[in-house]
């Protein structure tokens, strides 16, 4: 999938300037007239555009789940405990920043540079306030762009962290193909993983030997490694949280 940048963009990316008319595909990073990182698929019937807001009200309900939930629960946080995670598979940062909400530090890896660009401006954006959004990302979130494998096998990160979290595209069915969100992540990252990638993945991660590694799935998905059974499963109506101890 070809990507653009705005004329107006100052692209640190190494993106090709959008053409005039534009192609009728291809992916488009742009900025609004507010100046917030966007982007957008390009073409006829293509959805909207996506950025990153963690101050959206849709956002603030998830946060208000808080450590009682799955993620909460499954990380260790509802214990009290307060672990270095890093997030190997943080895509738009969702989960990671809701880990920093709730006390964890994370440090967030992110392999496209394109969803990189959009989680580091909704980052700097939501650390514009004085609340505890902001202080989470001020203080407990880092963003490292590149992919979590080469960089775990390299072992140049100090220190170890106590939770590795894994999120790994999956190939999904139904509604989940009209979210724009789900068709853009599709475009610039492949529609649903690669088995033997996440399999790579989850192996990388063991091997750095944390307290605990949490995978997320789809509720009904087989697990990231088939035959290997997690030790707790925190399930809720759609996705579930798989717990290894390694």
């Amino acid at each position: 999938m070809p990507r653009f940048a705005s004329p107006t963009l100052e692209d640190d990316l190494g993106l090709t300037p959008l053409p005039n008319p534009p192609p009728h595909v291809g992916v488009l990073i742009e900025r609004s007239p507010d100046g917030v990182l966007q982007v957008r698929l390009l073409g006829e019937n293509a959805p909207g555009a996506v950025w990153v807001n963690f101050r959206s009200a849709d956002f603030k309900r998830r946060i208000a789940e808080g450590k009682q939930g799955l993620l909460g629960r499954a990380v260790g946080l509802a214990k009290g405990e307060k672990p270095l995670v890093w997030d190997a598979t943080a895509g738009l940062g969702r989960d990671a920043v809701r880990l920093a909400v709730m006390g964890a530090t994370v440090v967030a890896f992110e392999r496209d540079p394109v969803v990189g660009a959009l989680l580091r401006d909704g980052i700097a954006r939501g650390r514009e306030g004085d609340d505890a959004l902001a202080e989470a990302l001020s203080n407990r979130i880092t963003l490292i762009e590149g992919d979590a494998r080469a960089l775990f096998a390299r072992g140049a990160l100090d220190p170890p962290p106590d939770v590795i979290f894994l999120d790994p595209m999956f190939p999904e069915r139904g509604t989940a193909l009209a979210k724009k969100e789900a068709q853009l992540l599709g475009a610039l990252c492949g529609v649903g993983g690669d088995a033997d990638e996440d399999a790579e993945l989850f192996r990388a991660a063991a091997a750095l030997a944390p307290k605990r590694i949490v995978v997320k799935r789809p509720r009904h998905a087989p697990t990231i490694i088939p035959g290997r059974e997690p030790v707790h499963r925190f399930e809720g109506k759609s996705v579930r949280y798989d717990l290894y101890l390694p």
